[in-house]
């Protein structure tokens, strides 16, 4: 080998297998954010009762979401966006309780839900009108009034 000479030169004839392969492995190497030793839990919340009929439903934006689980200090809490969504990120594999909450709205708890190690568990949820809600301000009051009236 010469002194001074270019790097390709004295790699010799592996020089254009190298250049082959290796972008085909870039492609195959798994990247090392997917697999970070974490999980995720992600959704959708939805107005269960928003439409003209029961069974219509549409996103609900600011419902916080909170998850807490023996796997992990304390609780993690989010709460969905403009389109109801929400995503809570590098959660410790293992068994966790989920709440939904907003206010106006009962809320909902949803137990033994597996994350597990790197993997993505999807969780739309709905939420009903709470009974406050439905009734409005004075609903008691017309709905305990006499038949009569």
């Amino acid at each position: 080998m010469r002194q001074g000479g270019s790097s390709s030169e004295s790699m010799g004839p592996m020089t254009p297998i190298l250049r082959a392969v290796l972008p085909c492995l870039l492609l195959v190497t798994p990247s090392a954010r997917a697999y970070d030793g974490y999980g995720v839990l992600m959704g959708t919340t939805l107005d269960m009762g928003a439409g003209e009929t029961e069974t219509s439903e549409k996103v609900l934006p600011g419902v916080t979401v909170t998850v807490v689980s023996p796997s992990l200090m304390g609780e993690r809490t989010v709460v969905s966006d403009e389109h109801g969504f929400y995503r809570l990120a590098q959660l410790p594999p293992g068994i966790y309780t989920v709440r939904y909450e907003r206010e106006g709205y009962s809320h909902l708890i949803v137990r033994d839900v597996a994350v597990r190690l790197n993997r993505t568990l999807r969780l739309n949820m709905g939420l009903l009108l709470s009974e406050a809600a439905r009734c409005g301000r004075y609903g008691a009051y017309y709905l305990s009034a006499p038949a009569g009236m």
